[in-house]
């Protein structure tokens, strides 16, 4: 299915659920980490130290970024991997981060 075949709205749809998921991962990140658990991304680790709002702030800022620049990306035509493609793998993705989470909240409570 091409960029130009999928409506508009299924393209905010994806983009707004990778966000959604961005701040739900953010929560579960800081409750596992309270309860014991260690932050395996440096950039994120290094915005945790500086505090809980410097870390949604940041993760906040880097998704929506990636997320407008792969949804500009996904309506121009180009060579290489789709954005379009790409911004699907990131919804899925973060869907099975949550499961995740979820698993580790379940270990560690």
């Amino acid at each position: 299915m091409s960029a130009q075949s999928l409506l508009p709205h299924q393209r905010r749809f994806t983009g707004l659920g990778i966000i959604c998921m961005s701040m739900l991962d953010a929560h579960f990140t800081l409750r596992v980490l309270a309860l014991g658990a260690r932050e395996a991304n440096p950039l994120m680790a290094y915005l945790i130290e500086m505090g809980d709002l410097w870390f949604v702030s940041g993760k906040l800022t880097l998704t929506a970024g990636g997320v407008a620049l792969l949804m500009f990306a996904s309506v121009r035509p180009n060579r290489g991997p789709s954005p379009l493609v790409i911004l699907r793998l990131c919804f899925f993705s973060y869907a099975g981060l949550m499961a995740w989470h979820l698993i580790l909240l379940g270990r560690l409570s």
